[in-house]
């Protein structure tokens, strides 16, 4: 091999090497900004654990049960969300009608 082929092989792997790094420090740095931008959200993984739609639980309660559940969601597997609707009318209608339809 001559000279010049050798110092084009040397740059050429000098290039890669260059572009290997920058692509490792984009990536741990894309890393760390991204631990950053999830670590306001408190403990468990939910925003909420309570969806109220019955107006139900009072404020008080609300916050104790929060707790309880963002606890448990923390400490172990278990996930638990509590979900209050304002009532049942709307609701089963049609299993109902296609009961009826099925016994005659």
């Amino acid at each position: 091999m001559t000279r010049s082929k050798i110092l084009k092989l040397y740059d050429f792997f000098i290039v890669n090497k260059l572009s290997l790094c920058l692509i490792l420090i984009v990536i741990l740095f894309s890393s760390f900004f991204l631990q950053l931008s999830f670590s306001y959200l408190p403990d468990g993984t939910r925003p909420q654990y309570i969806y109220d739609n019955a107006n139900l639980i009072n404020k008080k309660y609300r916050l104790l049960i929060d707790d309880y559940l963002r606890d448990m969601d923390t400490q172990t597997s278990a996930e638990i969300v509590i979900y209050t609707i304002p009532s049942f009318i709307g609701h089963g209608n049609c299993f109902r009608k296609s009961l009826l339809s099925n016994s005659q």
